[in-house]
């Protein structure tokens, strides 16, 4: 697990204006662009004929497409609390992937979630296997 000496140490000497950490199926590599996220939905959608509206992607989700950027949660790297935060929701995706991953970006949009944000374009500053 990363710990908040591990974040600061990511993130030191950059100057991006968000950052986020987030659990990830895939293993990125530090400087790759990471892959924009998919909104994910828990109750299905149907239309006016019945069908479904987004496909069923197993786990009880539902795929209602690709988001503009890769969702994590927030957290400002001056702040400890902040980091312990992000450290603690990321626990609620651990069922996601084995990687977790620190990413940083200059535009980001609110997520749905506690404290998620979407990060545009996220620069992958540190990754780990949990």
């Amino acid at each position: 697990m990363m710990t908040v000496q591990d974040i600061k140490d990511a993130v030191k000497d950059t100057e991006y204006d968000y950052y986020g950490i987030r659990v990830d199926k895939i293993k990125y590599s530090v400087g790759d662009i990471a892959n924009n996220s998919h909104q994910l939905l828990q109750d299905p959608n149907f239309d006016d004929n019945g069908e479904l509206i987004y496909p069923y992607v197993g786990n009880g989700l539902y795929d209602a497409g690709e988001l503009d950027g890769t969702s994590a949660i927030g957290f400002r790297p001056d702040d400890e609390e902040s980091i312990n935060f992000a450290i603690n929701q990321i626990k609620h995706y651990f069922s996601i992937g084995d990687n977790i991953h620190i990413i940083a970006g200059d535009y980001v949009e609110t997520g749905n979630d506690n404290g998620e944000i979407i990060v545009s374009d996220s620069v992958v500053l540190a990754s780990i296997s949990k």
